[in-house]
């Protein structure tokens, strides 16, 4: 039932406003769902619509009250699908500045609703090990429009400060940390869990690295909620947030280094991968990342060795108390490669490896080879014993791995440097 609902909604409505002669037939074959008795409810929203979107531009806003009025008691399936058609109304100012109005009114969780959902949804991103989906075209607040949004997060509907919080979240005003400082607000202080959450997913969209307005009391924040929230939900969402602000993450770098020996899996996981993401920057975890490579086997083992070994890596030169694990893993196909490239980030002091990169040389996996050969070669002329395995190795053609690009230059490269020659001396 909800199945043939969710098809014919979008055509009823979209017939009503552009096939006044066919609406009759379009509406015969309305299906009723829960909170559409018998169909006249669709039939109300349907005539609502209708007047808002043959309105003139700067009008239709005035009949937004009557179309939240119509939406009441519609469930989440039906409610989905109206977003997705109210979503071409929000390019009219006058509606966006009536659904803000709504926020003061008992239809306050439709309106936020609208809000939060009704964007153009461009593509997905991997940021902090997680997709996360970005908006085509946030819609444009006015100054005053915000204070309001604002005003509305201190409703008592836990739905409303839900998506008030993910509207924030893509709320940019320029030299302005308004919006932030009431996003950490809620954060911290919120008593429902799930609005929490929303807070941190959209203040991780404030620290981004690429336009931060001001780091330091968002990265404070998570850390906060990193020690002290009782939710593993929120805490890892606080961790995902941090994993967006690369260095900027570091002023919390001891939550993290704490976070690292959280009791949730779920958390220790999110945690170890915001690490690898701020770099260098986590270098104060290294005795927990230790520990957390020898732990025994959890529901996570398989997936954190490998990442233990990645968070070396990003970590570089600070993690050389590591090397002999990183030197162990080259034994294992699965994480030679990253092993490899972790070695090559600790540079020259790295000299240990050398012997074991040397049988990698030998790899049937053109990416391992290679891996290996950058590795000695960031290892420099305390890697002299190699030369003759890197000769060999730049003439082997073998692709186990069905990667048919041998990449002789990465050889050439590593020989170099090994020799301390510069390619203007070739």
């Amino acid at each position: 039932m909800r199945h043939l609902f969710r098809r014919v909604l979008p055509i009823a409505l979209f017939a009503l406003c552009f096939q006044a002669s066919t609406t009759n037939m379009a509406l015969a074959q309305l299906v009723p769902l829960t909170g559409v008795a018998d169909g006249e409810q669709l039939r109300r929203i349907n005539g609502v619509f209708k007047e808002i979107t043959t309105s003139p531009s700067g009008e239709a806003g005035k009949l937004v009250p009557a179309l939240l009025d119509s939406l009441g008691n519609l469930d989440q399936n039906a409610m989905n699908q109206v977003y997705q058609q109210v979503q071409t109304l929000l390019s009219d100012p006058s509606v966006v500045e009536a659904l803000v109005q709504a926020l003061k009114s008992n239809n306050a969780e439709t309106a936020s609703g609208i809000l939060a959902n009704s964007r153009n949804v461009a593509g997905r991103a991997l940021i902090g090990g997680v997709f996360r989906h970005y908006p085509e075209g946030n819609l444009d607040f006015t100054a005053a429009q915000v204070q309001e949004i604002i005003l509305a997060l201190g409703s008592e509907n836990r739905i409303v400060r839900v998506n008030l919080a993910h509207v924030l979240g893509n709320v940019m005003l320029p030299a302005d940390t308004t919006v932030q400082d009431a996003l950490i607000r809620l954060l911290i202080g919120d008593p429902q869990s799930q609005v929490r959450t929303s807070a941190a997913n959209s203040l991780a969209t404030f620290g981004r690295e690429v336009y931060f307005k001001n780091a330091a009391p968002i990265a404070m924040a998570f850390a906060k909620v990193l020690l002290e929230d009782a939710s593993p939900t929120v805490r890892s969402a606080a961790a995902a947030g941090l994993a967006q602000m690369g260095g900027k993450a570091e002023p919390a770098a001891a939550a993290l280094k704490k976070a690292l020996t959280d009791n949730s899996s779920q958390v220790r996981a999110q945690v170890l991968q915001t690490v690898i993401n701020i770099g260098p920057a986590g270098s104060a975890c290294i005795p927990e990342l230790i520990d957390m490579y020898n732990a025994p086997n959890d529901m996570y083992r398989n997936f954190t060795k490998d990442r233990v070994v990645q968070a070396f890596g990003a970590i570089g030169p600070g993690a050389l108390m590591a090397l002999p694990l990183i030197v162990s893993q080259l034994k294992e196909h699965t994480s030679c490669m990253n092993a490899a490239n972790a070695i090559s980030n600790i540079g020259q002091a790295a000299s240990p490896a050398v012997p074991e990169l040397i049988k990698v040389l030998d790899s049937p996996y053109s990416g391992d080879r290679d891996a290996a050969a950058r590795a000695l070669g960031a290892i420099g002329p305390k890697a002299k014993s190699s030369l003759t395995a890197l000769r060999k190795a730049s003439d082997d053609e073998r692709s186990a791995d069905g990667n048919h690009f041998h990449n002789k230059h990465t050889f050439t490269e590593a020989i170099m440097k090994i020799e301390g020659r510069n390619e203007s001396d070739s």
